[in-house]
């Protein structure tokens, strides 16, 4: 049976990329450069180094940085969905990497990375241009964002293999976040209202794009080989969307919509024995609806990767012009100021 096609505007980004970095020698070096850039920063924002700098996921240094907006530094909820580099730095464990970075916000634009990049520069020193190498970061992690201008009370998704799933409902009744995890660690797709996450975090409504399917790879590759791993075709076909004409189909009972309705298609099929779940598949399966497009999307993300170049110290700007990279290296020296105060970790 043929799946039934519409385009509704979408866009496709990446929300998160989280990447580190092994066998750094000058491990005083870095941190000594860290504590540099804490104290920089306190005296800039007149705030104390633990509002900037904290322990955290086993690492004694983990700070957060600007990139192309600025960053509220004594109130870190301020900055919900703003583009930031989140840098940790001298694991507790010899056998982590020395080095771990995230860059978080919708979307991340070329200014971001590049800006990333300088941070990172600073941070690492005289070995950064041999370690910033596309072969030498690796990548952990990688949100990749789909967003489309439909309510979530309008679509039902269901992410096939995955083997657990949870629906959780706003206080209208309604639902604003499905969740889907192929198992505890590779892969999930989180499905949710952008709508209500704006109003949760006090941000104006003014977005078009009310719903966001955010599929979470943990790829674990080096940043050269990304392109080839993360293409549309390698997990959009397993992103099934079916439309509301569902709850009008006679074929299937009351008792099996009622369920989707409370707990989702996902948990309604796993709910079912392997016989009826082979037949309830053919009574979906006219019902299905393919709302991305494969070649859309690889563009975009083409785009996307092509923007993460600005990561490494040997990219090649030379084609952009020249303003361009003056305004974001005008940025990164905003942040950059001389400071004689020392910083240090009781």
């Amino acid at each position: 049976m043929s799946i039934k096609t519409t385009s509704p505007s979408f866009r496709v980004g990446i929300d998160k990329l989280t990447a580190v970095i092994h066998w750094l020698p000058d491990a005083d070096g870095i941190e000594s450069n860290i504590k540099q850039i804490i104290a920089m920063l306190c005296s800039v924002h007149e705030v104390s180094p633990f509002q900037i700098c904290t322990r955290q996921n086993g690492y004694a240094y983990s700070i957060v940085l600007p990139l192309s907006k600025k960053l509220d530094l004594k109130n870190k909820y301020n900055n919900q969905g703003l583009p930031k580099l989140i840098v940790q730095v001298k694991p507790n464990a010899h056998t982590r990497p020395f080095i771990r970075f995230e860059l978080t916000g919708f979307p991340l634009l070329r200014g971001d990375y590049f800006i990333a990049r300088r941070w990172l520069e600073s941070i690492i020193g005289r070995m950064a241009t041999l370690y910033l190498h596309p072969n030498k970061v690796k990548v952990t992690r990688i949100d990749i964002a789909h967003d489309f201008k439909m309510h979530m009370d309008e679509i039902n998704v269901n992410f096939t293999h995955a083997m657990k799933s949870a629906c959780f409902f706003g206080k209208d009744g309604k639902p604003e976040t499905l969740y889907f995890a192929i198992d505890s660690v590779q892969k999930k797709l989180i499905v949710y209202s952008l709508k209500a996450k704006r109003k949760r975090d006090g941000k104006p409504d003014i977005d078009e794009y009310d719903t966001r399917a955010e599929l979470r790879l943990q790829p674990k590759c080096f940043l050269s080989e990304l392109p080839e791993k993360v293409t549309a075709h390698s997990y959009i076909d397993r992103i099934e969307f079916f439309d509301l004409s569902l709850f009008e189909d006679e074929k299937i009972s009351t008792l099996e919509k009622n369920y989707i309705a409370l707990f989702g298609i996902k948990a309604a099929l796993q709910a079912m024995d392997k016989n009826h779940r082979r037949s309830f598949r053919l009574k979906l399966a006219k019902h299905k609806v393919q709302y991305f497009d494969h070649d859309l999307i690889d563009k975009e993300l083409k785009k996307e990767f092509k923007r993460m170049r600005g990561l490494f110290s040997d990219y090649d700007c030379s084609h952009i012009a020249n303003h361009v990279q003056h305004k974001f290296d005008a940025i990164f020296q905003s942040y950059h100021v001389k400071s004689d105060k020392d910083f240090t970790v009781s």
